[in-house]
Parts: C-alpha cells; sequence; structure tokens
C-alpha cells in the first residue's frame, strides 16, 4: 500500500470537503495536508477514521489485494482502439481505491477519457479541474495519460490553443516517448498535428502528421496510417503544395487495400471530396466535379449535403447554372433534415446567388446570419470566401461602404488563418 495521501486528498476533492472540516476532531489541518501530499505516513487509527469520513472502510482497502494495474491498462486500451468493453466500472474504481495512490489516479483519468468519448463533457470537465490539483509533471505513466485526455478534452471543446499547450508540456518533459506503447505515441502525434491544422499552423502539422505516419507504417496500422495521409492531404493542399496534397490521398486510396471493405466506404467519402477540393483550389472545377461526384455514393447524409454544396459552387464557378440549380435542389431538400450548420448556409447563399435580380435586403440579411456564424465558429476559409463574394455583391448593387466591410472581414480572416 502506497500514497494513501493521495487517494484521500482526490475523494475529499471529489465530495467538496474541505481539509479543516474532514480532520476535525482526527488531526490538525496541517497534518492532514502532509498526509495528502505524502510526506509522512499517519497512524493505522488516523487513516480508518479519515477513511470513514470519505464513506470507505480501512480495512477493505487494505484487505484488497486484486491488482488494478492489468485491468485499467486494458480499460485504456479498449477506449484508444474504440474497442467495445464489459468492465464492471465500479468494481473497477473499488479495486483502484484498493491498489493505492498511483492506480486509484490512474483510473480517474481513464474514468475521465471513458467520459469524453461517450460525450459528457461536463462531468470530464469537472473531473479535470480535480485532476490538474492532484497530477504531478513528471517521467511518469499517469502525467502521459493525463496529458492526452487533456488533448481530447481540448480538441472536443475546440480550445485548439490549449490543446497545443497540453501536447507541448509532454513532450517537453525528457524521454516521453518511453512512457506510451507506439500506438500511443502515434495517437498523440496525429492528435497534435490536427490541432495545429485547426489552428492553421499548416507546417507543424504536416511535421507531426509524419511523425505518427512513420510510427503506424512501422507497425501495420493501417487504419491510422490512412488517416495521417488524409490530414497530410489538407495540410499540403492549405499550404499550396497542390502535388504531394494529391499524392497524399492517392496513397491513402492504396492504403485501403489493407483494411476490410466495411470499413472503406467512409474513408473513400472523405478521400473523393478532398481530392474534390484539392482541384477545386486550383481552379480545375471539371476534374473537381469528377471526385466530388466518385464521392456521392460513398456518401451518408451529412457527407451528401457537403458534396451538393461543392458540386453546386463548381458548377456555379463554371458558370453552368442549371446544373448548378439542380444540386443546389438536391441540398435543399436533405438540408431542414439536419441541425444548422455550414453547408446549409452555403446553400443559403446560393440560393441567393442563382436567382435573378436579387432584393439588397435579402443580400444583407443572408451575409449577416452566414458572415457571422462562419465567424464565431472560426471557419475562417469560409469566411474569407464569401465576404469577397458578399464584396462583389454589393459592389454590383453600388454599396460600396458594406462591399468596402466585406473587404476588411476577408482580409481579417486570411489573418487569422496565418496568424502564427
Amino acid at each position: 500500500m502506497h500514497n494513501l495521501g493521495s487517494v484521500i486528498k482526490l475523494l475529499r476533492l471529489e465530495k467538496g470537503i474541505k481539509q479543516v472540516d474532514l480532520c476535525k476532531g482526527i488531526c490538525t489541518p496541517s497534518y492532514l495536508s502532509r498526509i495528502e501530499n505524502n510526506r509522512m505516513i499517519a497512524d493505522i487509527e488516523i487513516y480508518s477514521h479519515l477513511f470513514e469520513k470519505l464513506g470507505l472502510d480501512y480495512e477493505d482497502i487494505l484487505n484488497d489485494e486484486i491488482n488494478s494495474f492489468n485491468k485499467i491498462e486494458e480499460w485504456y486500451n479498449n477506449l484508444l482502439s474504440n474497442k467495445s468493453s464489459n468492465i464492471d466500472i465500479e468494481q473497477l474504481r473499488k479495486i483502484a481505491i484498493a491498489a493505492g495512490g498511483e492506480e486509484y489516479l490512474k483510473f480517474q483519468i481513464v474514468y475521465c477519457r471513458y467520459q469524453l468519448q461517450n460525450n459528457k463533457l461536463e462531468e470530464a470537465e469537472k473531473l479535470i479541474k480535480y485532476l490538474k490539483k492532484i497530477v504531478q509533471v513528471g517521467h511518469n505513466r499517469n502525467f502521459f495519460i493525463y496529458s492526452n485526455v487533456l488533448l481530447l478534452f481540448h480538441f472536443l471543446k475546440k480550445n485548439y490553443d490549449e490543446e497545443t499547450r497540453a501536447g507541448l508540456d509532454l513532450i517537453l518533459l525528457k524521454g516521453f516517448e518511453t512512457l506510451g506503447e507506439d500506438y500511443e505515441i502515434g495517437i498523440f502525434y496525429f492528435n497534435l498535428a490536427y490541432c495545429y491544422l485547426n489552428l492553421y499552423l499548416y507546417d507543424r502539422s504536416i511535421y507531426y502528421a509524419k511523425k505518427a505516419l512513420s510510427i503506424f507504417n512501422d507497425n501495420y496500422y493501417f487504419n491510422r496510417a490512412i488517416d495521417c495521409q488524409i490530414l497530410l492531404g489538407i495540410g499540403y493542399n492549405n499550404s499550396g503544395f497542390f502535388e504531394e496534397s494529391v499524392k497524399s490521398y492517392k496513397r491513402a486510396i492504396r492504403l485501403l487495400n489493407f483494411i476490410p471493405k466495411k470499413e472503406q466506404r467512409r474513408y473513400l467519402s472523405n478521400i473523393y471530396n478532398n481530392l474534390g477540393y484539392c482541384y477545386e483550389i486550383a481552379t480545375d472545377y471539371r476534374e473537381a466535379i469528377q471526385y466530388y461526384k466518385k464521392g456521392l455514393s460513398f456518401n451518408n447524409i451529412n457527407e451528401k449535403l457537403r458534396t451538393y454544396v461543392n458540386l453546386t459552387r463548381s458548377y456555379y464557378n463554371l458558370k453552368d447554372y442549371t446544373r448548378a440549380s439542380h444540386y443546389l435542389q438536391l441540398g435543399i431538400h436533405i438540408k431542414d433534415k439536419l441541425p444548422l450548420n455550414e453547408q446549409q448556409l452555403q446553400l443559403d447563399i446560393f440560393s441567393l446567388l442563382l436567382r435573378k435580380n436579387i432584393p439588397i435586403k435579402e443580400i444583407i440579411n443572408i451575409q449577416k446570419t452566414s458572415i457571422d456564424y462562419f465567424m464565431n465558429n472560426k471557419l475562417w476559409g469560409l469566411t474569407a470566401d464569401y465576404s469577397l463574394l458578399f464584396a462583389n455583391l454589393y459592389e454590383q448593387h453600388r454599396h460600396y461602404r458594406r462591399a468596402n466591410q466585406m473587404y476588411k472581414i476577408a482580409y481579417y480572416s486570411k489573418e487569422q488563418q496565418i496568424h502564427k
């Protein structure tokens, strides 16, 4: 039995009990503080009374000799691999408490990961606040797992700056790569690359995506290698390296031969849409359309909406308004089945553009709705592109002040994309 003080501290914080209240009639607050920080080992009687106040039996803790290490690690690995698990979480909690402070701390960290993967962000956030007070930076397994859980939390909250900070805290720890298996290290690098992509730091995203890819290739983790190639494709495309981007997507397609056919569909939808966007950025709209159409047969409803928007936009740029209207109507047919998102707003914009004699009041309304949404959700690429489009519309209506405002927003959005 070790680090009982950490267990007491964690349980006390979980229950919202102050030191002065927990130790009342047992010991002094300063004495309890020393116990909680594992600076001293107290008498059995003191531990017994403290645990009793926390709702636990000290004898049960001492007598439970089940080793929790393998069970918690198994649970964590199942979460990383998105595998189902029949682990009794409450039983595992009791086992972890019996094993001692570090094992119970590990349980809480992995339990936080479990909450995140079940979209229980509020519960996870409360636990993270406690863990921040307990987990110490150092060359140990718990800090490694905690850092990865923190990355996932900030990613889900879209706090990409905080996510980066959590990743760098781990990277700065000398020899951190020895704290996890290759698969875990690869996931860590991939998540960091994804974070940098969302911060528009494409060089850094490409750097860490390559590190992750090297690990996944060496260990034949084909699904993860495909994810990395897609991430590299996005990074290269946004950095202006069109040919490298296309190569990455085509490598991803070749890797599909190594995974089950039932898993290939979701990748093909993503890859074909991204390839289409590569050619669209290069203004090769006809080639873009071919890839968008290839992706349609693999799309689910959300992906279909995105593809219809892409096809509408590409045909519009080709001035083929008949086909643009066709895909616009297909998109409108399904958009109301989904919650508001950027795809629906783009359809609203093109519904306006493909009409004749558009009243200025309608232009202003859709401009405010869409640009505000894009900016509030930090969709800077869309903000820049559609601000320029609205600027052009305002100029056609001789509303030069509004056009100037749109140019300023477009400039600001592009600055946000390269702000670091």
